[in-house]
């Protein structure tokens, strides 16, 4: 809207002559005064105008107002049209007004929609359509009325208008008052990117110094040959490590003692971390098989433990690497509790882990780097791939979809029930997603290749290998410390390389990278595309104007929420799938080691001359004793250790438990509703008055006739149901559609809906069809009416004038929307014979006269009820009413009413209401993850699974989550569907609103049983005290006495139930069925029933009553409870010899005194032994690499004389050829056929 002239401006273009032009505005609000203005080469202002009409006075065309301009009247004009749209005050003429008669206040919400209109034909000499001698005469939404003056074929052709730039209207509306939104949103934006790359650049100066290569504490100066040692830590909260680490490696030549790694700081051993450390040993190790890692545990809880998700060897001298992919916690209280494990090299090794293992590594690390919006923040601190870069990309990838968000954008009218949930006062809604996903799309494969620019293009110049600068210092400090000079520690701590003559074998990169002319052309592209994207949204929200920016602003609100939450995070799963399934697992290291160049060490010839370690001796590896998890000292801490952590669990699980049943209780809180019950109670006040009588009967409840019914019906009812007039006879204005009540709005208008039984259901029986000819029959679905008659319930010819009746036609329950119905009396259909009560209120009890006489209520009639919907604004409240009145067979009327108000929908406004949506949307976060939760368990358990009481309602809790989470999804469209048609008729139409009241019914039961199960589950979370199983034990203890105790429990009180009912269903109705005779005899147990009725009815109700009570009350409830007061006894006798699994009061005690630092931390320190075992003892799982080897050995010089070489896998497979053309082929068995793969041992998780 422009501020100095209250009016808002669309704009289109017209290209060709004797076109026209169709507007059409569909006001979702007041429409009362708006105006339009379209104006030809200028912008429309008071006095300045082509056209100008008022809305309301507008045709409609296929529903819409709609402004048509036909070619005579435009005249021939092309070029830029522009319309505009603004409100009127109270008598100004839309002609003639000036810009005081404008409202300033001008906010009400439209649709608009522009469509230019042209007559064509085909001119063959010019070989191109024109418009001479054709134009345009009328049009709507599909169809073009052309007018021509020859006789050539012609077509007619139309197009919505496109979003343009007009720079022209640019630079005349370009200030910053007038597009505060705009220029507020991009600088707020363009702030927050400085702030950004500022602290991106800060993070990016820590990782370096986080990257740095570490030598080990316990390197040697005399040893020469380096390898490159790089631990990485896993994404797990409590993987951070505090305590010492040793580990030991082993290769086919050598094996290192028990080294150490530095002690943990604030940059080593964090979660995510990649610590790389630079190893000296006086010889080559050979290819590396085993990696044995173990901690002392000595650091503070949860810090303690370690989990290690890989570690990566780097042979200096001959550029190879060695991969343990370990994946695997030391820990005491982790699973198998083991602090000390040994690995196998990846490298030699079929690859041994699970889908699940390596979808879960891989989807953390794609995380980290493949979510442009995450990796921000979780980058890796080896990936070239830099924060300030990703910060780039993802402002890139924000502007660009803000642009093409805007290209396409299409002004739609924004109201409170277009959308079906509210952040703030941003709207979101379905199309809003669909669009803002399109978009997504389009940007995502620009972003993702500027991504893997950033991430593959190499450095201009490599840097020397930094483990080589690390050893060197460390050299130079450790012979400076043993008395040598700083000149000639310098130089004898210098890494010898190769001779520069000797040329240097040719090696593959590691990882195919980009030229290094890439990155700084990336960084133009982004440049490029920002500063292009963000110059045309200013374009686009300056042609727009301040309303319809706002509006688009809150439109890609909804792009930039599915980019975060839903559209990268499936990208992120799809490619970790896809490497899951089919790809090899990638064993190379981080990106900045391919950023280095490759040193190029001289080798020492005593290497070259060592020869393998003996495969039938015990490796050291598997010698040193390390941590001794059979000791008790271990064995006590690692129980304490695993309860603690356990009761952390606990802890931490009820009290998030308990979250979820606060969400809970909040969302069941928002269904109970105080006005819900005062609205019941008053329309059950208003239309069962006792004050409405007629011939000393009271009003609806002693009615006895049809005449008592219209009665009823032409007075009571349509004084209800209409606002009748004020006090001083004033009609009431404004109050159309309202209740005489004059708060409740009706939706739709009201029906009597009557239900009458069939001809010839019933015969009278001998011989009483001699005097009464014929009867109609008793009450049923089956025996129901569905036949359309004329006046007096006749059969007669459609033509007659008496078969011209509606009331007299029936209709079906879909043709009504409406269900069937119980009664007192029986159950109905939903179909039957209407009458409307629509129209003016004396020409509806005209009508009421009419069909009074012609009898529309006679003997065949079952039952009428009224039914209508009514909406209070003030409480926000649906309601569907109905009042069945059921003729009885006997003779009589029997009323029931059922009054059920609802809500639906929710307010904006409502502090309240946007509470119980935070917490609805909570619950949808906590079903999705119970669900993967119960499916993890299922996967865990198998069949078992099914077999567990907990797990059953659990999954039971689950499913009916979901099922809930569908209604409520149902319900929303549901009422919505109504909603509109509601607004679209100004609620004159026909609606119900029985299917959204039925739906929330179903959803309220199940939104009971959910908080009836999540209660219960209570009882699950804190059976950790013994105490909490006491009922279970109890009823399972005295099952089976119980049980053949309730056998004759039911039968002794059946039969009394039975009794009751013979002899009191014809005097009482608390007894005239077999259910209701149950139920009072259940009362009758409780001390709740009317003896002095009871005896009226009978007289030997007495004696009856005194044995039912003696027998049921006294000696049958006390054998029960004293069944299960003897299992109780048992049971607490039983319970008090246990002791409680945790003690989740005393864990809670004591971590509140070392909180509160009033007790120091323990120290769970484990006693390490770096000492070595005797060979003669070596019994642990860890020694069987080695009796295989041993086995090998054995085999080799046995059946092959020394001819299998066992450090070459190559030479092994050859031998076998040899010896099996050599030799005779023998029948084998089919199992013995197979080429089994030799299966790998890990000791690890």
């Amino acid at each position: 809207m422009n501020r100095a002239i209250p009016l808002v401006f669309h704009y289109f273009n017209i290209t060709s002559p004797q076109a026209a032009y169709m507007i059409t505005i569909d006001p979702l609000s007041n429409a009362s005064r708006l105006v339009i203005l379209v104006a030809h080469e200028m912008f429309p202002v008071p006095g300045k105008f082509l056209f100008s009409r008022l809305v309301e006075e507008l045709p409609f065309i296929d529903d819409s107002r709609t402004l048509f301009i036909d070619s005579d009247m435009n005249r021939n004009r092309t070029g830029r049209f522009v319309a505009a749209i603004g409100k009127l005050l109270n008598n100004a003429h839309p002609s003639n007004f000036t810009r005081k008669d404008l409202d300033p206040k001008f906010s009400s919400h439209y649709n608009l929609k522009i469509t230019v209109l042209g007559c064509y034909y085909y001119d063959e000499p010019s070989l191109a359509w024109s418009t001479v001698g054709l134009k345009v005469l009328s049009a709507n939404a599909t169809h073009t009325i052309c007018g021509t003056n020859h006789l050539s074929q012609f077509g007619s052709g139309f197009l919505p208008i496109v979003h343009e730039i007009d720079f022209d209207f640019i630079i005349a509306n370009m200030g910053f008052v007038d597009n505060s939104t705009l220029y507020v949103t991009l600088i707020l934006l363009f702030v927050l990117f400085i702030i950004a790359m500022i602290w991106g650049h800060y993070k990016d100066k820590k990782d370096v110094e986080r990257r740095g290569v570490i030598p080990l504490p316990d390197n040697k100066p005399e040893d020469k040959y380096i390898y490159e040692v790089t631990f990485f830590t896993g994404p797990d909260s409590d993987a951070p490590c505090e305590s010492q680490i040793y580990f030991m490696a082993s290769g086919d030549y050598d094996e290192t003692e028990v080294r150490f790694l530095p002690k943990a700081n604030s940059n080593l051993y964090r979660r995510y971390d990649r610590n790389t450390f630079v190893m000296t040993t006086a010889r080559p190790l050979g290819s590396l098989h085993y990696l044995r890692v173990f901690i002392d545990n000595k650091g503070r809880l949860p810090y303690d433990s370690w989990q290690l998700e890989r570690v990566v060897f780097r042979d200096l001298q001959k550029s190879k690497q060695y991969t343990f992919e370990t994946n695997a916690w030391l820990a005491l209280n982790r699973r198998d509790g083991l602090a000390d494990r040994t690995f196998l090299c990846a490298n030699n090794n079929e690859d041994m882990s699970t889908f699940s293992q390596r979808m879960y590594n891989i989807t953390n690390r794609n995380a980290n780097q493949d979510h442009i919006w995450m990796s921000v923040f979780l980058r890796p601190t080896g990936s070239r791939y830099c924060r300030k870069e990703r910060i780039m990309v993802c402002v890139t990838f924000l502007f660009v979809s803000m642009l093409l968000h805007a290209m396409f954008y299409e002004i739609e009218g924004e109201s409170p029930i277009d959308a079906y949930a509210y952040i703030g006062p941003v709207p979101i809604a379905l199309s809003q997603m669909i669009k803002g996903l399109a978009v997504i799309i389009f940007v995502l494969p620009f972003t993702t290749l500027l991504g893997a620019v950033f991430k593959r293009a190499r450095p201009r110049k490599y840097v020397r290998c930094r483990a080589l600068d690390a050893i060197e210092k460390q050299r130079e400090r450790q012979l400076r410390k043993n008395g040598l000079t700083r000149e000639d520690a310098t130089e004898k701590s210098k890494v010898i390389g190769k001779p520069e003559g000797r040329r240097t074998p040719k090696t593959e990169p590691v990882v195919k990278c980009l030229p290094w002319w890439t990155r700084p052309f990336g960084w133009i592209v982004c440049g490029a595309a920002m500063t292009g994207s963000v110059f045309m949204v200013w374009s686009y929200g300056i042609a727009w104007g301040e309303i319809t920016t706002v509006k688009w602003f809150s439109s890609f609100f909804t792009t930039f929420l599915v980019s975060i939450l839903v559209s990268q995070w499936l990208k992120v799963v799809l490619v970790s799938c896809l490497g899951s399934i089919c790809c090899v697992p990638d064993h190379s290291v981080e990106d900045i080691d391919c950023d280095e160049e490759l040193p190029m060490l001289q080798e020492d010839e005593e290497w070259a001359l060592m020869s393998p370690l003996d495969p039938s001796t015990v490796r050291d590896v598997h010698r040193v004793v390390g941590v001794t998890h059979d000791d008790d000292a271990t064995k006590k801490l690692s129980v304490q250790l695993t309860k603690d952590r356990d009761m952390k669990f606990i802890v931490r699980g009820i009290f998030v438990y308990c979250l979820f049943l606060a969400v809970l209780f909040i969302i069941v809180n928002d269904k109970t509703d105080i006005n819900a019950f005062l609205l019941q109670r008053h329309f059950s006040g208003t239309f069962f008055d006792d004050k409405f009588t007629m011939d000393n009967l009271v009003f609806p409840n002693e009615l006895r006739n049809t005449d008592h019914f219209w009665h009823y019906a032409k007075n009571l009812i349509m004084n209800t149901c209409r606002a009748q007039r004020w006090y001083n006879n004033d009609p009431p204005y404004g109050l159309r559609g309202f209740l005489d009540d004059r708060a409740n709005r009706m939706v739709g208008y009201p029906i009597l809906r009557q239900i009458r039984n069939a001809r010839f259901v019933c015969s009278v029986p001998y011989p009483m069809n001699e005097t009464i000819p014929d009867c109609t029959g008793t009450r049923g679905l089956l025996t129901e009416d569905d036949h359309d008659y004329c006046a007096n319930w006749v059969l007669g010819n459609a033509s007659d004038v008496a078969c011209k009746f509606p009331e007299f036609k029936y209709q079906n329950a879909s043709q009504l929307k409406t269900l069937a119905t119980v009664g007192r009396l029986g159950t109905y259909s939903g179909g039957g014979y209407v009458i409307r009560l629509d129209g003016y209120e004396d020409d509806v009890n005209e009508r009421l006269d009419q069909l009074q006489k012609v009898h529309w209520i006679d003997k065949r009639t079952r039952a009428v009820f009224l039914e209508f919907s009514v909406y209070n604004a003030n409480v926000n409240l649906f309601m569907t009413c109905m009042i069945c009145f059921e003729v009885s067979e006997g003779g009589g009327i029997v009323t029931k009413w059922r009054f059920e108000p609802v809500r639906l929908l929710r307010l904006e406004s409502s502090a309240k209401d946007n509470v119980a949506f935070f917490c609805e949307l909570m619950f949808v976060v906590s079903t999705v993850f119970f669900t993967f939760r119960q499916l993890w368990e299922i996967k865990k358990q198998r069949c078992g699974y099914f077999f567990q009481y907990w797990n059953l309602a659990e999954l039971s809790l689950v499913l009916l989550s979901w099922l809930e989470i569908a209604l409520y999804i149902y319900k929303l469209l549901l009422t919505l569907a109504v909603a509109d048609e509601f607004n679209r008729t100004k609620g004159n139409a026909y609606l119900r609103m029985d299917y959204p009241v039925l739906v929330d019914q179903f959803y309220t039961c199940i939104l009971g049983l959910i908080m009836f199960v999540s209660v219960l589950k209570l009882i699950k979370l804190m059976q950790f005290n013994k105490r909490m199983d006491v009922l279970a034990l109890t009823i399972s203890l005295c099952w089976d006495e119980l049980s053949y105790f309730l056998i004759a429990f039911v039968i002794i009180f059946f039969a009394f139930s039975s009794l009751f009912y013979f002899i009191f269903f014809l005097y009482l109705l608390e007894f005239s069925s077999i259910l209701s005779a149950v139920q009072t005899s259940f009362s009758m147990m409780l001390g709740k029933f009317d003896f002095n009725v009871m005896q009226q009815a009978n007289s030997l109700s007495p004696l009856l009553f005194f044995i039912f009570s003696v027998l049921n009350s006294m000696v049958l409830v006390n054998i029960m409870l004293a069944i299960i007061l003897k299992a109780f006894n048992e049971i607490k006798v039983d319970l008090s010899k246990r002791e409680n699994t945790y003690d989740v009061l005393d864990y809670m005690w004591k971590h509140f005194k070392k909180t509160a630092v009033l007790q120091p931390n323990a120290v769970n320190q484990v006693k390490v032994n770096l000492n070595k075992k005797e060979r003669e003892g070596l019994q642990s799982e860890r020694d069987f690499p080695d009796k295989v080897g041993q086995l090998l050995q054995q085999i080799n010089s046995l059946y092959f004389d020394g001819k299998l070489d066992l450090c070459k896998p190559e030479a092994a497979k050859t031998v076998f050829s040899v010896e099996d053309d050599a030799r005779p082929r023998r029948k084998l068995r089919p199992d013995a056929r197979r080429d089994k793969k030799p299966t790998t041992i890990f000791f690890s998780d």
